[in-house]
């Protein structure tokens, strides 16, 4: 049935239709309610299907302004249409991102928000965490608790609706960042271990490298960037090397030999690789350095960030980011724009792994 194997496709809605008609129970999802029109696609393609789903939506703010008044406040307003369309089993979820301190908390309160709803997916047959419309503070946090506590939640299978695209993704860019902080819901360093540091890089972001670097620099010992391959257009992670080169190689010091080319269009090899690091590190330099834990920090797009955080959840790692306070939306006239492509239906806990 699933082109990619059991665990992830690009068919979609070819999967939800096979799916619903196996199960009968339509899906509850978990989704983000802003302006990015990804944020309620995987709710819209459902019900075009015939499936009407059960929505938990999540409503937090972040400053954003367009280049054109008016795009943000409208696609807003189109999420908002499709969701009163669904069968609503909550009213939307307030997350506070940070606090008066400017210090980010939405992790911790997204957790705190969905375990006050919890009976609410409690026996749930399937359970979507659509992370289109999701920013990483939020959503890998929320995955964590999700995967770790699923037992206890009493949901039997987990499903990633994520939906990348390059030219959106690239429009909304981050304007103002905060000094970098472990992610809440994954382990946290105790201050002795030395760090392997793992950056996912998609993006030409040279400052935000230099702030984690900066962060961690007195106890790290070794960096592997994993940059994206594309067979597609291998000479874009040429271009985008280059574009690093200074900040990579002269400042934070990388040996050429530690990059890392993965075809980040599945999470599972991202996962993959991540696994066989830390094994590896561990391994190497354990003996000779004492206790070492590999630190990721997932700067390429939601899809590769899903493996990180599988990785980072069976592997007890820790994740480190910059939280962004303010975006700018340029081109946002592609808010606006109808979406022809389907989410990555990515299964990553429940039958299908027993």
């Amino acid at each position: 049935m699933l082109s990619n194997g059991i665990y992830f496709t690009e068919n979609f809605s070819d999967f939800w239709k096979f799916r619903y008609s196996e199960t009968k129970v339509a899906p509850t999802i978990i989704s983000g309610l802003g302006f990015d029109p990804r944020s309620m696609l995987s709710s819209k393609i459902l019900m075009a299907a015939g499936i009407k789903p059960k929505i938990i939506p999540i409503n937090f703010s972040v400053q954003s302004t367009g280049s054109s008044s008016g795009s943000i406040e409208k696609a807003t307003s189109a999420n908002q249409n499709i969701l009163n369309e669904t069968n609503l089993l909550t009213e939307p979820l307030n997350v506070n991102m940070f606090d008066n301190h400017s210090r980010p908390i939405g992790g911790r309160k997204v957790i705190d928000q969905l375990y006050s709803v919890r009976k609410l997916i409690a026996d749930e047959t399937d359970l979507i965490l659509d992370i289109g419309g999701l920013p990483r503070s939020l959503f890998a946090p929320l995955m964590s608790y999700l995967l770790e506590m699923q037992g206890d939640l009493e949901f039997k299978n987990l499903h990633i609706a994520s939906m990348p695209i390059e030219d959106l993704d690239n429009s909304i860019k981050a304007n103002e960042t905060l000094d970098p902080n472990f992610m809440y819901g994954f382990d946290f360093p105790t201050g002795n271990e030395k760090l392997v540091w793992i950056p996912i890089i998609g993006k030409n972001d040279p400052d935000r490298l230099r702030k984690i670097y900066s962060k961690i620099e007195d106890h790290c010992i070794e960096i592997c960037p994993v940059l994206p391959f594309r067979p597609d257009d291998p000479r874009k992670v040429d271009n985008l090397l280059m574009s690093l080169y200074d900040v990579l190689f002269n400042e934070i010091k990388t040996i050429h030999n530690n990059i890392i080319y993965i075809d980040h269009r599945s999470p599972f090899f991202v996962y993959r690789e991540i696994v066989k690091l830390s094994d590896y590190y561990n391994k190497l330099l354990g003996d000779l350095k004492g206790d070492v834990k590999v630190l990721i920090t997932p700067l390429d797009d939601k899809t590769s960030c899903v493996g990180a955080v599988l990785a980072a959840v069976e592997k007890k790692l820790p994740i480190m980011y910059a939280d962004t306070v303010r975006y700018d939306v340029e081109r946002d006239h592609l808010l606006l724009e109808s979406i022809s492509s389907e989410p990555l239906e990515i299964w990553v806990s429940g039958e299908a792994y027993e």
